[in-house]
Formats: C-alpha cells, structure tokens, sequence
C-alpha cells in the first residue's frame, strides 16, 4: 500500500499482489561501490542492486568510466557483481570518436549511445542526479528515441550546486553552470523522482527545481546480514576514541568539528584518541589531512588519520570497543554513515541538520542529535564521555523497507497485462492500469500550486512508438498525415556547398516538405550565386529560389519564413548538411510534444561532409542548453533549427528589428538567435543524435568579441535595470579567466602570441634585473666598451 511518511511526503506504492514479478532493472551510476571507494551515492545503488536481485529482479549496472577502478582491475568488478546475479557493464565510447564537451556531457552521452544501440530492453532504469548522467537519455525518451517502454527513475543524492554551496566552493567555471541546468532539467523530465530524504526535496525546490507528479520519499536499502541491534543494547565500556565518521571536507563538518574539540576539555585528554576516519578531499587548495595536521597541533590528546579504508573496512573499526562516531554535517541528505551507525550497533552522536533526523527513531533524537552549534557539540562530546550513549534505532524497518522496493519494482514487470496499449497515428499509448494505485498525497508537496490528487504509478510507455530501428530514427506511420515542413535553406559558402546542403535534403525519407531557398545576389535582379542549370533542376522539383543581399540588421531568414507555409519550419545554412532519416527523427521528436525548439548534436568531418549513409564523424560537439552557460559559449545548437511556425513568430523572427544592427558572423548569428529562444518561455531542446553534419574547420564554435554587447544586451533584458551591467562584467571576467587560466593550468587554448608576450616580458624583467645587479656592485654592463 502506499504510505505517508513522516514528512508528509508519499512512499513507494507497493502492493502485495504483485510481489511475484520479476522486472529487468537498469542501474546507471557513475559512482558504484568497488570501481569507485567510498562514495555515497555509490553505496546506495550496491545495496539497491544486491536487494533487487535477491527478489529475483534481472539486474544490470552500467558504469560509464570504462575500464578505471580505484581498486583492481575491471574484471575484479565484474565478477563480483557477476557472482550475485548482477550484470555488470563497463561503459566507454570508441578511439576514433572524440566528444566535444564537458566531461557531464561526455558520460551521459555514452550512456545515451549504449540504450540507443543495445538489444537489451529493460522495464526500469535508474540514474542518479548527481553528474547528470541520465540528461540526454531521459530526453531520448522525452524525444521518444530511446526507452520507450522503460520508466526512468531520478535518484536524488547529492545536486552539484548543493554541494559547492555548503563546501564554500566558488563558481568560476561555465561548466558548472551547464552541469547544474542539466541535473535540474533530469529532475525536472524524469518519470519518477525518489528521494531518501524529504530535506532535500524541500531545498531542491527552494532553489527553483521542478519534480514530476511521481516524487516519493524512500529510504535507502540498507545492506543484507548486517547486524541491527536489539532495543535497549547499550555500550559497555568506556570510550577512549572520539571518531569523526565522514569524508574530510566542510560540508561534513570538519571544521566544526575541529572547533568543538578546541573548546572542548577533550583536547587535553591523553586518554581519549580522536580520529579522523573518511577519505581525503580539496580544502581551499590544501589536502584536508594537512588541514587536520595544522589544526590538531595545539591539542594535547593523541590525533590518529585514517583516510585509505572502504566502507566495510571502516565499519569494522567503528565496530571496536570504546569508539563513538561523530557525524557533524552541516549538510546532508540521508547519509550513509548514519544506516551504517544505525544497521551495525555503532554508538554515534549526529548533528540534526539535513535528512539526518528522518531515519533515526524519533524517541533517540535528544540523546544522539545537536544542534548545528560549536558550543552545543562540545558539550555533547562531554556529555558522550562521561555518559557513553546507547546505539540508535532507525526509523523504519528494514526488512520491510527492503521488501517495498522490490514489490515497487515487480509492478513495472507486470506492465504489459496491466495496460491496454493501443496504437493511433503512429503513437503507442499506455493507457490508465486498471489496477492503478490512488492515494490523497496532495502533490502540492511536491509543485505550489497542484493539490490534485496522484496517480503513484507512472505511464510506463507513456510516448512509445513502435518498429525501433537500429541507428535511433522513427518510421512514420503511412497512414499518419505527416505535418507540412517548410525548409528555409540559406546559402552562404561556395556553389558545390550549396549543392551538397540541397543533396542531403533531398536524400531525406520525410515525404511533406515545401522548399525555400535563398541565393546571394551577384549584380542582376536574377543572378544568384547559383549555375542556372541548377536553378532550373530545383525549380522543375518545386523549389522556391530567392535572392538576398547580406545587409546589417537584416536576416534572410525572415525574408524566407515569410513565404512559408507549413506548421514547422527548418532553418538551416549551407555551411551544414543533413545525416539520412535527420527530418523524420526530428519531426517525430517534435511530435513527441515536449518542445517547440529542436537542435540537435553537430558530427564534425575533417572536410565537407556529404549525405552518405556510412559518414563517421571524427568528432561529435555536444550541447546542453543551458541558459547560464550560453552567455559564454554557444550551448544551443548548430547551423540548422526545426521549429513550430508558431515559436517562430513568438520569437519575433530570427533577428528582430529591435536587435543590434550591427552586421554579425553566421555564428554569432545563430547564437544570439539560441540566447533568445533558452531565455524565453519556449521549450527549445536538443537531440543528442548528431544528425547534423559540418565541416569542422568551417564550423567553429569561438565566443569572438563582436557578439559580447549583443549577448549582453539579451540577458541585461531579463534583469532589474539595477544589475543590467552585470551580463557584460560576466562575459569580460570570462575572458580574462580564459586568457590567464590555460596559462596556470598549462591547459585549454591561449590567445595566439600571448605566450610569446609573457615571455618577452619575462626576459625584460630579467635583463634588468641584471642591470641593477651590475650597477649595484660598480661593475660595467655587458657589451660596454671599456675605457
């Protein structure tokens, strides 16, 4: 049955009567327990995968980091997981493709491409936020490209910008910004969001994140044969260690900590050992074992690091007589330090922030909770010392918990009899279960403002479409009446450009297309940049030719669209060329009906691409979205946009009179043409498929200075006049840090002869420096004649 916890958030529905399915389950994480040591979320997903093929689930893990492992090699991870039922697959993308990207972009497109390519078919995937992993396979789904039987669940652990918040960490990279509107648009797409935790929930949506209707609030699976202790066990020694339990960093507390032990009597106990037991981390440019060196030098009792154990090994030693794990987070969701105090007897005191007070028994919370306060954790310690605390108790049970994921799981295997699915132009619907569980969680705990009550099973299905093919394209439904699509090709390079552009669309298999192209003028009214043997070939075929001459302020594009008729609209250049099956698979996505924009990923070709079916890109560029990344780079799409005719005109056209005069680059162009588009109310997506071809000397993605005013001039439109400075200060630190930055990393590009300019100036400085040496010292400079 489906429960409302504590927090007034649902759990996972799960009846008995569908306890005997047995689902095919997908777990994809780029942090698992055994490649990976020590990771929470990591940990996590290894108890949910032993758990789930202990009910008989068909379990896979996918593992995005190809052959690395902090521990062994590969295969050690293999057969381990192997030898309890779970497939497990080391995920990398072939030598000969390079991703242009940032490293979030990269692994979640080598998960996209695996789901894309693969046989296997799975009923539930997992992925959890944290490094957006699932962002562009939740929009293949979204897309219906990929998935599309499958429900797709967001864990949520650990959000980027969570993390940097409470450890103090600047923002300087664009990359973050990308990485945070891609965990958020996970969340925001998925079919299902479970959280451990109603805490983060709560801050979640605090910073601007949407859920879905399907959000719950579950309990991690804590693992199988550990000892739980009985009601009422308490210890029965003295403590002689004061261990702090957690990675050493800020967000965990180790400051405070730290602080507490200094104006504590502790600090000068030769009796008592404090330990500082959890892996090491990044403290402001210090190792934090440096860090604890430097703040224990003063205490007077023995300071023992321990920073290289695992998991198991570290729950062993807290398992020692005398110790007592502190776990001072100043954050946290639902950590696993506090299911491993709570599942194995530890004695532990826990500061009551976060998700923390939400799996311990409320009736242990004023003897092993503090508040968030140096003073209040100092005393606590003292308190712990003279009066050693009894373990904890958990909050739920565990077994049962356990037994609620894997009945959750078991009705996603009995989908296909649960729901009648019928197929109406071309879209394969899962219509309402008959069996479909109801309950009053109103969803305004979820998103203000929705007090409806929930479905608590997802559509699984929901946009399938039948007959996959194998590269990721959809067939049209024959007897479907395909949507008219006006094509508004521009020419900008050479005539055998232009023909190549023209020869990948008429290579396309999408039967419904008006054709409108715009040729530069060279002198006469009708003297195109065009032989006009080819203009009459186009013309016999029904084309539309035009003419422009390239002004300021002017964008042929809109002189094209006027003349369009069809409900969506594709603007393409002849700097790009179209992969086959391009039109039907972005059409279909299009249809899909989440966005009203579509881009879609570039292949990039070391010379000018052609319509063949074989062509391997070299190279494919990757992009995110993201409306904060774009002030710096070109994070939308390339050379080519399908559209509603509708977007279109509530965009005002591709360049809009209102714009800069100002003649622009083709690619500046563009990119002013995304910005407006990602910061408006539209929904513009991209297709991670690189149905997109260019050449990539030709096709360059460079934040030149002549679109900083006109990108300035975008964003300062969406802030209080008060801050319409601000886009423009960005965009100057921006390039500053990337003049300097490549130069202290020995990184990334640098700005041609700036190298050679610090050099010169470096031998300046030393020359006279020399100078000054010899005056110093009376002697003559090199190279004066003697007298």
């Amino acid at each position: 049955m489906t429960s409302t916890t504590r927090t007034g958030y649902c759990s996972l529905p799960a009846p008995a009567g569908v306890a005997d399915g047995k689902a095919r389950v997908c777990i994809a994480s780029p942090d698992i327990s055994g490649p990976i040591k020590n990771g929470g979320i990591g940990s996590a997903y290894k108890a949910l995968a032993m758990a789930l093929a202990r009910g008989g689930h068909e379990v896979t893990i996918l593992y995005p980091h190809g052959t690395h492992s902090d521990d062994g090699p590969i295969s050690r991870w293999i057969e381990f997981y192997a030898a309890h039922g779970i497939k497990f697959i080391p995920l990398s993308l072939p030598a000969c493709t390079t991703l242009e990207g940032s490293k979030a972009m990269s692994l979640s497109y080598i998960v996209f491409e695996y789901f894309r390519t693969c046989a296997s078919r799975y009923d539930v995937v997992h992925f959890p936020e944290w490094l957006a992993l699932g962002y562009y396979s939740i929009l293949g789904k979204k897309q219906a490209l990929i998935l599309r039987n499958s429900t797709i669940v967001l864990g949520l652990h650990s959000p980027h910008l969570w993390n940097m918040r409470y450890n103090n960490e600047p923002v300087f990279d664009a990359d973050i910004l990308t990485l945070d509107f891609m965990e958020r648009q996970c969340a925001a797409l998925a079919d299902v969001v479970v959280s451990p935790s109603a805490y983060m929930v709560h801050w979640c949506q605090s910073q601007g994140w949407t859920f879905p209707r399907d959000t719950y609030v579950q309990p991690y699976v804590v693992p199988a044969g550990t000892g739980l202790v009985k009601p009422g066990h308490a210890v029965q020694t003295a403590i002689t260690e004061i261990v702090f339990f957690g990675r050493l960093d800020i967000r965990k507390g180790l400051h405070l900590f730290c602080d507490a032990i200094d104006q504590s009597p502790l600090r000068n106990r030769p009796d008592v050992t404090v330990v500082f037991l959890g892996r090491s981390a990044d403290i402001n440019g210090l190792n934090s074992a440096e860090v604890v060196r430097r703040r224990s030098k003063k205490w007077q009792c023995p300071v023992k690091l321990i920073t290289d154990l695992g998991r198991d090994e570290a729950v062993e030693y807290l398992r020692g007589s005398g110790r007592l794990a502190v776990i001072a987070s100043l954050a946290d969701n639902s950590p696993n330090t506090v299911y491993e105090c709570l599942s194995n007897g530890i004695a532990f005191i826990a500061l009551r922030t976060g998700g923390i007070p939400e799996v311990i028994a409320a009736e242990d919370w004023p003897r092993v909770l503090c508040d968030a306060d140096v003073a209040a954790l100092a005393v606590h310690l003292e308190q712990a010392l003279d009066n050693p605390p009894a373990p904890a108790h958990p909050a739920m049970d565990f077994a049962a918990n356990e037994e609620t994921w894997n009945r959750w799981h078991a009705h996603f295997a009995q989908a296909d009899a649960m729901c009648e699915k019928t197929t109406a132009g071309g879209t394969f619907i899962a219509k309402a279960c008959a069996t479909e569980q109801k309950a009053a969680c109103t969803s305004s705990q979820i998103n203000a403002g929705d007090a409806a009550e929930r479905s608590h099973w997802p559509s699984a299905g929901s946009l399938a479409r039948p007959g996959e093919m194998g590269d990721g394209t959809l067939p049209m439904d024959a007897s479907a009446q395909a949507p008219l699509l006006s094509v508004c090709l521009v020419q900008h390079g050479a005539q055998n450009q232009t023909l190549s552009a023209i020869g990948s669309l008429h290579a396309q298999d999408y039967a419904s297309m008006q054709f409108i192209l715009l040729l530069k003028s060279t002198g006469g009214a009708d003297n195109g940049n065009l032989v006009p043997e080819e203009e009459k070939r186009l013309l016999a075929d029904g084309w539309k030719i035009l003419y422009f001459t390239e002004s300021a302020g002017k964008s042929p594009y809109d002189f094209a669209a006027h003349y369009a008729q069809g409900a969506m609209l594709l603007l393409m250049d002849d700097s790009v060329c179209l992969a086959p099956h391009a039109l039907r698979t972005l059409v279909n996505a299009m249809q899909a009906g989440t966005a009203d924009i579509l881009t879609s990923a570039v292949g990039l070709f070391k010379e000018a691409p052609t319509p063949d079916d074989n062509a391997v890109p070299q190279r494919i560029r990757l992009f995110s979205g993201s409306p904060a990344a774009g002030l710096y780079r070109n994070v939308f799409g390339g050379h080519a946009v399908l559209m509603t005719a509708a977007a279109y005109k509530a965009l005002g056209g591709f360049r809009p009179p209102t714009q800069d005069s100002q003649k622009i680059s083709d690619h500046a162009a563009w990119w002013a043409f995304y910005a407006r588009a990602a910061l408006s109310p539209l929904r513009m997506q991209c297709i991670p498929i690189p149905v997109l071809r260019a050449c990539e000397a030709e096709h360059t993605d460079t934040g030149t200075s002549e679109i900083e005013y006109l990108l300035a001039d975008i964003y300062r439109q969406q802030l209080d006049p008060k801050l319409s400075l601000l886009p423009l200060f960005a965009r100057g630190m921006k390039r500053k840090a990337d003049m300097v930055l490549p130069l202290w990393t020995g990184q990334g590009p640098v700005r041609i002869g700036l190298r050679r300019e610090i050099s010169q100036t470096m031998k300046d400085i030393r020359r006279k420096t020399r100078r000054i040496r010899y005056i110093i010292k009376g002697k003559p400079l090199p190279g004066t004649p003697s007298k």
